[in-house]
């Protein structure tokens, strides 16, 4: 896990924001955020490292969800949250 500062990016905390409030396709959460999809997939590979999301197939495309047995997810929202207030 010596990467684990690679999950403190500007991008990257939106995007654990989003997918927080509901799950959401690749595409859709670069369109919501407005960066690109290659920025998001390297994100999403990041957190799959990590156990932060799990991706479910639905027919021909990939959900990304919040992984509920992450301990370090509710963590890293919590401070997301702190932040925000």
């Amino acid at each position: 896990m010596n990467d684990l500062a690679a999950i403190f990016t500007k991008n990257n905390l939106l995007i654990l924001e989003l997918i927080d409030k509901e799950e959401l396709h690749l595409r859709d959460i670069a369109d919501a955020l407005n960066i690109s999809p290659a920025s998001v997939h390297n994100a999403v590979n990041i957190f799959k490292q990590h156990n932060l999301i799990i991706e479910v197939k639905k027919k021909n495309t990939h959900i990304i969800k919040p992984n509920p047995e992450s301990a370090l997810y509710p963590r890293i929202i919590d401070i997301i949250k702190a932040y925000r207030t």
